[in-house]
């Protein structure tokens, strides 16, 4: 059902706020406004829940009660037939579907172009970075994996904070853009998971349980359908428990995690599906989780481990920018007053650094952030210093970087140095980016 509120404003901030208003409303005191969730009217509840429009309520006289609803057409369906005096809707729905119904409208059409950043987006509600207290870094891994669209992988023990860190993703994400918007929108179409008929500007954010199949993740089935990597496409896919999946699954990512891309091959048919996604995965050290804690350390340690993370290939593990350790948090850290930063200081600042990258790689088609840069273009716009390179080839010989650990620290640098504000690439930068490949997994021996 559709939520409701009560409010008060002026004629004029109701003209200005609404798409579409009948011409009988404007001899009335109460009114009732229809509007469903979409980026640029979302207004309407920011202002109702800020107090806002409580505050135009005590200054004039005119009640108006807005109503939420989830079917964007059935808002409009309800305007037309006379049950609502105003209707947010799209400019051509509102110089079309109320006059073909025989509603007499006046319609207001904002003429500015929006590219994504002007509407007040909510999202993530209730999950903020400053739920989290400690592992700040983290924290620092997961905003540069949010400005360059990077891989991340956390490793610790069970209640570390890994799943929390993960779902706070999507709240420091910028919106989808027009373009991604529309892709993303067709994939979820195809699928039967487009909600409403209408199209969102929220990051696709996939947890598939470990027991999904290959088919459920890459895609597949009677119907050739989409899998998890193509509904996650332009947004986030959080594998929790990573070695708990079908290790058939699990390689069935590292051709679109690569390409951007999945191929379903059937007997009479192959159909390629968008996979342009970003994977976030969260696991223990191992079956117990306490390979860190001898007291509570299975008797099979560290062997367990060795067999445990074997369960990942290295060619999965290597698709990965970054890696880092979330360790256990002691009594004293969950002591500490909640943290000064949360999710809208590091939002804005992952914001800054989109906006350099769309800038960036607007003349290359198909590239939007540093984790998708490659070949020539990478070696452009990433390239090194003297003492970035040479810190780089002594760090690749120690750590045996195979090429494409090589190129994704130099991604992740772009990245570090995008938000730092530098368009060049520093050693602090790389030397960052390298502290995030050091976790190499045990290996069953």
């Amino acid at each position: 059902m559709s939520n409701r509120f009560a409010c008060r404003v002026t004629r004029t901030a109701a003209a200005f706020l609404l798409s579409v208003i009948s011409f009988a409303a404007f001899a009335k005191d109460d009114y009732k406004i229809a509007w469903s969730i979409y980026v640029g009217w979302m207004p309407w509840d920011y202002a109702a829940e800020a107090g806002i429009v409580d505050k135009w309520a005590k200054k004039y006289g005119i009640t108006i009660d807005v109503v939420q609803f989830n079917d964007y057409i059935e808002s409009i369906n309800q305007y037309t037939v006379g049950a609502f005096d105003g209707c947010t809707m799209t400019n051509m729905d509102a110089l079309t579907i109320p006059a073909a119904g025989g509603r007499d409208s006046t319609a207001l059409i904002v003429g500015d172009f929006s590219n994504g950043n002007d509407g007040i987006v909510l999202k993530g509600a209730g999950k903020q970075l400053a739920d989290i207290k400690g592992q700040e870094a983290a924290k620092r891994a997961l905003e540069i994996a949010a400005a360059g669209g990077h891989n991340l992988l956390m490793i610790g023990p069970p209640g570390a904070g890994k799943s929390m860190l993960a779902r706070r993703l999507p709240g420091i994400l910028p919106p989808l853009t027009p373009e991604e918007a529309l892709e993303t929108s067709l994939v979820a179409s195809v699928a039967g998971r487009l909600r409403g008929g209408g199209i969102g500007r929220r990051r696709p954010f996939r947890d598939p349980h470990h027991s999904a199949s290959m088919a459920a993740l890459a895609g597949g089935g009677q119907r050739a359908g989409p899998g998890e990597v193509s509904l996650a496409h332009n947004g986030v896919l959080f594998l929790d428990e990573l070695p708990e999946f079908h290790r058939q699954a699990l390689d069935a990512l590292r051709q679109p995690a690569e390409t951007g891309r999945t191929l379903v091959a059937r007997a009479n048919r192959h159909i390629s599906w968008p996979a342009r996604f970003q994977l976030v995965a969260a696991m223990n050290p191992c079956k117990c989780g306490w390979l860190a804690d001898p007291s509570r350390a299975c008797t099979r340690a560290p062997r367990c481990a060795g067999n445990y993370q074997a369960r990942i290939s290295g060619p999965l593990f290597d698709r990965i920018d970054l890696h880092v350790e979330v360790p256990d948090l002691s009594a004293a850290d969950l002591a500490l007053p909640p943290p000064a930063e949360g999710s809208r200081q590091v939002a804005a600042r992952v914001g800054a650094a989109r906006r350099v990258q769309n800038e960036r790689y607007a003349g290359h088609p198909g590239v939007r952030v540093n984790a998708a840069a490659e070949g020539k273009l990478l070696e452009a716009v990433a390239a090194l210093d003297g003492d970035g390179q040479a810190l780089l080839m002594q760090a690749a010989e120690r750590l045996r970087l195979s090429a494409r650990g090589w190129h994704r620290v130099q991604r992740v640098a772009r990245t570090v140095a995008d938000l730092d504000g530098s368009p060049a690439i520093r050693r602090p930068h790389i030397a960052e980016a390298l502290s995030y490949r050091r976790i190499a997994l045990e290996r069953a021996g």
